[in-house]
């Protein structure tokens, strides 16, 4: 039987960034997909005539921006929690021991 006793930050926090970051971009992406077909939406596609500066098209721009920003957060937010969590494990496990795992 294995026990985990100690988990390393860096690895925490590495995979929890990644995992946060590809999940934001994944249903975030279908989420301004969404709003780009919307109806609301529609008249700010490049398809349909509206001036550079219209607040419709600006809408898009903001919401596409948004998206991109998220993305930065959401990987910062997931490494924090890696490391956060990490933090915890490592502090439970010393003091009532690891995961116990059985490979066979």
């Amino acid at each position: 039987m294995l026990h985990i006793r100690r988990v390393e930050l860096d690895s925490a926090a590495l995979v929890g960034g990644l995992v946060y970051g590809l999940l934001f971009t994944v249903i975030g992406f279908f989420q301004l997909l969404f709003y780009a077909l919307s109806p609301d939406a529609r008249m700010t596609l490049p398809i349909y005539y509206n001036p550079p500066d219209s607040p419709e098209r600006m809408e898009l721009i903001f919401a596409a921006l948004n998206y991109l920003i998220g993305i930065i957060l959401a990987a910062s937010s997931g490494a924090l929690a890696g490391g956060i969590f990490a933090l915890a494990y490592n502090f439970i496990a010393r003091r009532f021991g690891g995961l116990k795992l059985r490979v066979e």
